[in-house]
């Protein structure tokens, strides 16, 4: 496994190491695709989204700001172009939301995790309203609510990488948890961290 840091990857490949490149890419592939996935939904669109992300931060690389994170740029750009292809696009209907497994990561994210058996049902159930729920919020509080509950980034992270106030992420992520609690009007939807 590659144990060089983001910062020395990106000095080795202005200093004309193209593997170095190669290597950031795949550290962080799978993690952008995923964020892009739970933004989008639909798999092909998420590939093309995912690959053209990748394409502007080679393009951009010159101007990246080394002594910031690389991953959190490279987030910021994640949340602008897959923000972009939903100001685009029209509402998907719900059964875009799942994968060909008949799965939604963000269903699983925002029920319960360990629903008793004579609750099996109702849980599936509350798991597809949750997924619809979420496809009624912003994009841009649907990318918090995904940042911070399936990728688990704090919220400094994601301040940094929306380049946004701080407080702005806090009150975007309350005011999608609000939201979400009142489509659901479930009291196990997901509880606001007061310290957020």
């Amino acid at each position: 496994m590659e144990q060089r840091s983001d910062k020395e990857l990106i000095e080795t490949y202005f200093s004309g190491d193209e593997m170095s490149l190669e290597l950031l890419i795949v550290r962080y592939l799978g993690a952008i695709f995923r964020f892009v996935r739970s933004i989008i939904h639909v798999q092909e669109d998420s590939e093309d989204i995912t690959q053209e992300i990748f394409v502007k931060a080679w393009r951009n690389l010159a101007r990246f700001n080394r002594e910031k994170s690389f991953k959190t740029w490279l987030l910021a750009i994640a949340k602008n172009t897959s923000l972009d292809y939903l100001r685009k696009k029209k509402p998907l209907p719900f059964s875009k939301f799942e994968d060909e497994h008949g799965r939604n990561i963000l269903s699983e994210t925002l029920s319960d995790a360990k629903p008793s058996p004579h609750m099996h049902a109702e849980g599936r159930e509350f798991a597809r309203d949750a997924v619809a729920a979420v496809a009624k919020l912003s994009g841009e509080e649907r990318a918090v609510v995904v940042l911070h509950l399936q990728e688990e980034l704090s919220f400094a992270e994601i301040s940094e990488a929306f380049g946004e106030p701080l407080d702005t992420v806090r009150s975007r992520y309350r005011r999608a948890i609000i939201k979400l609690r009142a489509l659901l009007d479930e009291p196990n939807a997901p509880k606001v961290d007061p310290h957020a």
